[in-house]
C-alpha cells in the first residue's frame, strides 16, 4: 500500500509539472531495480489471482487493443497540437508583418 501511495504522489507531482518531480519520475521509471521490483510484483499478483493461460490471453489481448487505441489517440492529439503550434506561429508572423507595415505607412504620413 505504501508503494501505491508513492506512485500516486509521484503521479500528482508529474501532473503538476514540477521539474524535479518529472526528473525523479524519469529516474524511477528507468531504474533497473525499480523495474525488477515491479516485474516481481506483477508476477506475484498473477500468481495470487491464479489466472489460467486462456484467461491470460484474453487479458493480454484486451490490453493490446487498449494500447493500440490509446496510441492512435496520442498520435492524433500530437498531430492536432503540431497543427495548432503551426497556426500560432503563422498568426504571430502575420501580426508582426501587420505591425511592420503599419510602421511603414506611418513613416510616409509624417
Amino acid at each position: 500500500m505504501n508503494q501505491m501511495n508513492k506512485f500516486f504522489q509521484m503521479n500528482e507531482i508529474n501532473e503538476k509539472q514540477y521539474e524535479r518531480g518529472i526528473l525523479n519520475m524519469y529516474d524511477i521509471e528507468t531504474s533497473e531495480s525499480i523495474n525488477q521490483a515491479a516485474e516481481a510484483s506483477v508476477k506475484a499478483i498473477f500468481n495470487q489471482l491464479n489466472i489460467g493461460g486462456n484467461e491470460s490471453y484474453i487479458i493480454i489481448q484486451n490490453q493490446n487493443d487498449m494500447i493500440r487505441k490509446l496510441e492512435k489517440q496520442l498520435k492524433s492529439t500530437q498531430e492536432e497540437l503540431r497543427k495548432a503550434n503551426c497556426k500560432i506561429v503563422e498568426m504571430k508572423l502575420k501580426k508582426k508583418q501587420n505591425e511592420d507595415s503599419d510602421l511603414e505607412v506611418g513613416d510616409f504620413n509624417d
